[in-house]
Formats: structure tokens, sequence, C-alpha cells
């Protein structure tokens, strides 16, 4: 009676092999897949491989190989397990954000990256899951600002600028409820005022439009105060690490302290190739928490001289204005410290909103992370009655 041939090393090693190329490539599939679509990515990621590594301490015949693969076995699990605690303890939670759009709001300009379509109005509704976080129309007028408030025509004493990003813009809140409208409203129309922040920008966007004559061919008066709205995450802006922020303007920080222009971050293909490396490692919260302190720590001054030649142009071309800084910080940290040494008038959002972040949601609408008409009245009253009116 004939039976079944046995079955060979050699065959049983050829099936090990195979089974263990299918592993890496599903693991290789797994990584990619879960970096564009799974919430948490490096939790999928580190498990997949782990498995793998796993399975070549088991099967693997030598020595040294069976020790390698352990060792990299325990490490991806100690990351995955690290990374999961990070999630957890964060409590940081799916995205679930839906944003309903009717109109387009920017267009690509080679001075500042992108930058809002004149006179156009668009409708925007963002909802988390089924609740709506907010519902508000963003109204750009002929100069591509948002929409400012009324003044005296030509008895005004002055105008106001304002820098910053969406926080300036007042993204998620309407027209009248910006804090450059705010200003305006609570002036009494003394002041003309422009509002130059848009979603997404940083100190490089302020820097060109200063630098390359943007300002000064929009405002029709002289300047009494710039007033820049500066965030922690501005640093990495600078550096040309947004992923939205691909054509921004690139300033590089020469050993003598002098910051130059050197054209946009998508000008050299490495760069681009950097960016996109560094925006998956993000996704990490261990490998953000590495990132954020090693740019952080080598970008710091880039920031620091974007505000401080934004300053120096302002005050410099306009003599009789004064620059200020509003900064989101609650603590002093290096970022502020390092603006007050270059003698910037420097103005924390802890003696502004005085229970924030304590009753964050005071301020902040909820899922969004955007400060609320309350909060934007409030600033403008500082604004109105510590920066102009002191």
């Amino acid at each position: 009676m004939e039976g079944r041939p046995p079955i060979t090393h050699s065959k049983l090693r050829i099936t090990i092999n195979i089974l263990y190329a299918i592993l890496l490539i599903i693991s290789i599939v797994v990584s990619f897949i879960s970096l564009k679509y799974f919430f948490a990515p490096y939790i999928w990621i580190a498990l997949s491989w782990f498995i793998v590594f796993l399975y070549g301490t088991i099967f693997s015949t030598k020595t040294i190989t069976k020790a390698l693969c352990l060792y990299l076995a325990v490490i991806s699990l100690t990351f995955g397990i690290y990374e999961a605690y990070l999630w957890i303890y964060i409590d940081i939670k799916p995205i679930k954000i839906q944003d309903h759009i009717q109109g387009v709001l920017q267009k690509k300009n080679d001075l500042l990256g992108y930058a809002p379509i004149i006179n156009s109005k668009v409708l925007r509704s963002r909802f988390y899951g089924n609740e709506p976080i907010y519902d508000v129309i963003y109204t750009i007028d002929s100069d591509g600002l948002r929409k400012p408030p009324p003044y005296k025509g030509g008895n005004i004493t002055g105008c106001v600028l304002f820098f910053g990003d969406s926080f300036t813009f007042g993204e998620a809140v309407n027209d009248e409820e910006t804090i450059p409208y705010w200003t305006g409203i609570k002036t009494h129309g003394q002041y003309r005022i422009y509002n130059f922040g848009f979603g997404g920008y940083g100190p490089h966007q302020m820097l060109s439009a200063l630098e390359h004559g943007l300002v000064e061919t929009i405002i029709k008066c002289n300047p009494k105060y710039a007033i820049y709205q500066a965030i922690d995450a501005h640093i990495i802006r600078a550096a040309g690490l947004s992923f939205w922020d691909r054509h921004g303007p690139k300033y590089i920080l020469r050993k003598n302290g002098e910051i130059i222009y050197n054209g946009h971050f998508d000008d050299e293909k490495l760069a681009i190739l950097k960016k996109n490396v560094i925006l998956q490692l993000r996704k990490s919260l261990i490998f953000s928490k590495v990132l954020d302190r090693y740019f952080n720590r080598d970008n710091i001054n880039l920031f620091i001289e974007m505000v401080s030649a934004s300053r120096r142009i302002m005050e410099t071309r306009y003599p009789e204005s004064e620059f200020h800084v509003i900064i989101w910080n609650n603590k002093e940290s290096e970022l502020s410290k390092k603006l007050e040494q270059k003698g910037m008038r420097v103005h924390y959002i802890r003696n502004i909103l005085i229970d924030y972040p304590e009753k964050r949601s005071k301020y902040m609408f909820k899922h969004d992370g955007h400060p609320n008409s309350l909060a934007n009245k409030m600033i403008a009253e500082y604004v109105v009655n510590k920066i102009i009116g002191k």
C-alpha cells in the first residue's frame, strides 16, 4: 500500500521560507495601508512586524539570525505597546470631522504659497459625526483679505495690521466675529483694520508679505500697530514641514544670523521627499515627540529671526508703528523667552483669557480647537485696552 511520501527537511525549509516571504509581503502591505487609512497606524505596523520577527525567531536555524529576530521582535512589541499607551493616555479618538464647503476659498500664490481668492464668499459647515460644530460664512474682499469692519473714511487715526494663521483669520466664526473685526468695532472705526491672517499660515507668510511689498501695496494708511498671533506649531510651519504648504516661501538662516528668502519649499525634489517622510513619521506619537523636540531645537531660531525680521521691516518702513506678538503659551517657554530677549512686545494668552486652559471649552469650539466668538472678543478688548489704548 502506497502512502504519502515523507516530508523531507529541505521541503519543510522551503515551506517555512515561503510562509516567511508571504508574512513579509503582508507586513509591508499592512504598513502602507495603515499609514494611509488606519487610526493610530504605528500600532498596527508594530504588531505586524512583531509577528514577522517572532516567526523568524521560532523558525530560524542560525543562532545569529534567531537572536536578531528576537531582538527586533522585542523592539517592535515594546514600540507598539508604548505607542498604544500614548494614544490611550492622551485620549485621542479617531477623527470624525466632516466638512461641507460651498465655494472655493484659496488658490496658489507665489509670494505666500497659497492665499484667499479675491472677492469670494464661502459657506463652510463642520460636523463631528452628526453633531454640528459650526456653520459660517467667509467673505474675502478685493484685497484678498477677510472682510474688514467699517471705519471713518478719511478721519481715521491710522491702521492696524493683523498677521497669523486661522486664529487671526477667524476660522470657525463669521466675518463679524474675528479678532480684527471686533477690534475695529471696539475702536469705533477710528482705525482701518487689515486681516492678513489665513488658515495654516506661519511667520514665513508674514515676512514674505512684508518683504515683497504685498502689505505696502494693499494698505491705504499709516500703520500704527502690527499684531502677530503665534502658536508653537508655527515653528514646524516655518521650517516647511506642513503638508498643506508645499509651495510656501522658504527662508534660511545663515551662520551670521542673517535670514534670507530662498524660493519655495517645493523648489527642491529632495526637500519634498524629506517632508513626506517626516509627515508619515509624525503619525506616530513617539516619533512626533522626538521630532518636535528636534525641530523645536533646530528651527526655533529660524522662527525667531522671521518674527524679528518682520518687526524690523514694519518699524523701519513705518517708524511710528509698534509690532506686538500675542503668544498662545500658558507659561514661559524657550520660544517666548527668546522673543522677549529680542526686545519683542510679547503678550501671553493667559493674561487675556484668564481661566484658559482650565476652562478651555469656554473659549474653543468642541472637537475643533479654534477660538470662538467670545475668545476673539476678549482678545480684541485686550488689544484695544492694553495695546492701542495703553
